[in-house]
């Protein structure tokens, strides 16, 4: 397999196109956007009340801790792209951009849904799952050291970044019987 970091992502224009004459767009429905705010709207909650939690000791311990959350936040977001791309087979040329705050992996290789969908949610298990039940956690505990307001910057990163993820697979699930094959072209899914 081949795993490239290519850069920032200017435009799609950047990305290499798939042929998917005789595929079909796939579309997310309000269902799909509906049903991750549900799974996402405790944590999410919960992650901006620790980040927002009362703290009367020095600001600079919680700039500082702030920054620890962010940057390993940024180095999970890389490990999240990393899951997602060993993934693909190991004939698969697939790259990993940046784009503003984000990245993304890319691979136009064709997959069955199942096969997408573990693609989609494998980080998500490994990485956001623990940072969601953890979150919860330390809300329950209403915690109101320094460290709990780092780890609200973190978790509300890891855990909106997860949002696209679950919405397209969730959609794929619920049109699993309707796909044979599935590859990404272009900012979009595509199945037939």
């Amino acid at each position: 397999m081949s795993i490239k970091y290519k850069g920032k992502l200017i435009d799609n224009n950047q990305l290499k196109e798939a042929d998917v004459k005789e595929y079909t767009k796939m579309k997310l429905s309000i269902i799909d956007y509906l049903f991750t705010i549900i799974i996402l709207i405790v944590p999410i909650v919960c992650g901006f009340r620790l980040l927002t939690s009362r703290y009367s000791g020095e600001i600079i311990n919680v700039l500082v801790v702030d920054f620890i959350g962010l940057t390993i936040a940024m180095g999970l977001i890389a490990i999240h792209e990393y899951l997602h791309a060993i993934t693909f087979s190991k004939k698969s040329d697939v790259t990993i951009w940046y784009k503003g705050f984000t990245m993304m992996t890319y691979c136009i290789d064709e997959k069955n849904a199942m096969g997408m969908i573990y693609t989609l949610l494998l980080p998500n298990l490994i990485i956001t799952f623990p940072i969601m039940i953890l979150t919860v956690g330390l809300h329950i505990l209403a915690s109101t050291s320094f460290l709990i307001k780092g780890f609200g910057v973190l978790s509300l990163i890891i855990i909106l970044g997860s949002f696209s993820d679950l919405a397209k697979a969730f959609c794929i699930f619920r049109n699993r019987k309707n796909i044979c094959k599935i590859r990404v072209s272009g900012d979009a899914i595509w199945y037939k």
